[in-house]
């Protein structure tokens, strides 16, 4: 199930990546290990390793945004960025 969904991201990036060679990122960088701030104040985790480790594999660079929850799914909708990344499962 694994390799599919990795599989399907490189598909679905390489087709952005073609018209535009930059991957923008937004992400709620509130939940280490997988995406946090680190001293510098840069965005850091295993998810933001993984989404490099993606664009290189397409020849495309990553920019990530720290962005308030709430406003991810939103921010995707207007197109202010390329892919939203967080924790998406059921909120009560």
């Amino acid at each position: 199930m694994k390799k599919v969904l990795i599989a399907a991201l490189i598909a679905g990036f390489s087709l952005s990546a073609t018209a535009a060679q930059t991957i923008r990122f937004a992400t709620e960088a509130s939940y280490p290990p997988f995406e946090s701030m680190d001293a510098s104040n840069k965005i850091v985790g295993f998810d933001v390793d993984l989404a490099n480790a993606l664009c290189k594999e397409i020849d495309a660079t990553c920019t990530f945004t720290n962005q308030a929850f709430d406003s991810l799914i939103p921010s995707l909708k207007f197109r202010r960025f390329d892919a939203g990344d967080g924790r998406y499962g059921h909120h009560a």
